[in-house]
């Protein structure tokens, strides 16, 4: 091997989601080597195997093996994608204590190996997990990166593009707070083409395409957060889970670390006085590069949208102090 840098990732965790986010590492070719970590060994093999064989049709050569822990001492990055099957009660909250559990032996192995790099957390509820596994790792804050609510605000994103006909990459959007049921979006930042999406609405509400025909602004707001927050769970009914969003969120958080791109995405990161919010992890948005969390944007929010913001968070703390339980 050459004294060149080699970028490696190691995904811990091969269930549908890690599977997922293993296959996009691959397919868009974002590091040199892929360590794949899973309770079950012979699972890791053959997923090691099946993308390993498929390197012929991908955009470069990549070293794709199924190890241990002991193996990740020079990763740059480690994705947490373990977790349970989707609670019924379509509260994320209620996979905590499995998570906790699953988690802490993982991150001692993690970090005994001499990984110094970035974790990113997929594992619910992401907000809480994401604080429990920067307490146990010991890693500096803007090291550990929770997917947070980037899935929410592409999703918002989505549902946006398919009632205004627009481009979802071309919209400036995004869901703040919890990633589950009290995340608010703030909509004075919400623009399509440095327009805000409120004052398109009012001037030519003939551009979005709603259900019902006629309808108010406020309707649509109303109507678009409650089906962000129901997206996951109308997946999950239809297919037993979700994975390819998410996957794709954990991907672009990494893709903005290995290449150091400084991409702005929402998602769940330590504040330390911003919103006037402390020791939490929440999602705002964030740029992100080579050295993890590089800027906070603090937007600028009604008093409306910073008291939900705040009740959002007080949800988070509630979990954060049941995780404090396990460390």
């Amino acid at each position: 091997m050459s004294g060149k840098k080699y970028q490696k990732v190691a995904v811990i965790g091969l269930g549908n989601v890690g599977n997922a986010v293993a296959y996009g590492l691959v397919n868009q070719g974002l590091c040199n080597e892929v360590l794949l970590i899973n309770r079950n060994k012979q699972k890791a093999i053959g997923i090691a195997l099946d993308l390993r064989q498929s390197i012929e049709y991908m955009s470069r050569n990549m070293r794709v093996w199924a190890g241990d822990f002991d193996e990740c001492g020079d990763a740059d990055i480690a994705i947490f994608c373990v977790g349970g099957a989707a609670p019924k009660s379509c509260d994320r909250n209620d996979l905590l204590v499995g998570a906790c559990e699953m988690v802490k032996p993982l991150v001692e192995k993690l970090m005994a190996s001499g990984f110094s790099g970035h974790i990113i957390v997929v594992t619910n509820p992401v907000d809480s997990i994401a604080y429990y596994i920067w307490k146990l790792s010991g890693l500096p804050a803007s090291h550990v990166i929770g997917t947070g609510t980037a899935l929410d605000s592409a999703r918002l994103k989505c549902f946006l593009s398919e009632i205004s006909h627009v481009d979802p990459r071309s919209i400036m959007a995004c869901s703040l707070g919890e990633h589950g049921n009290s995340q608010f979006i703030p909509w004075g930042a919400a623009f399509i083409a440095g327009t805000r999406i409120e004052d398109l609405v009012k001037r030519n509400p003939e551009m979005f395409d709603m259900p019902k025909g006629d309808f108010t602004y406020a309707e649509m707001s109303a109507h678009l957060l409650e089906k962000v927050k129901k997206a996951g769970w109308k997946i999950a009914t239809l297919t037993g889970y979700t994975c390819y969003g998410v996957a794709s969120a954990a991907l672009a958080i990494a893709r903005s670390i290995l290449r150091d791109e400084c991409s702005v995405i929402p998602c769940s990161v330590y504040l330390d006085g911003q919103y006037k919010l402390q020791d939490v992890f929440t999602s705002t948005p964030v740029a992100i590069n080579a050295n993890g969390v590089q800027d906070i944007f603090e937007l600028s929010l009604t008093d409306d949208e910073l008291n939900e913001f705040h009740e959002s968070v007080s949800v988070i703390r509630s979990s954060i102090d049941k995780c404090k339980k396990y460390l």
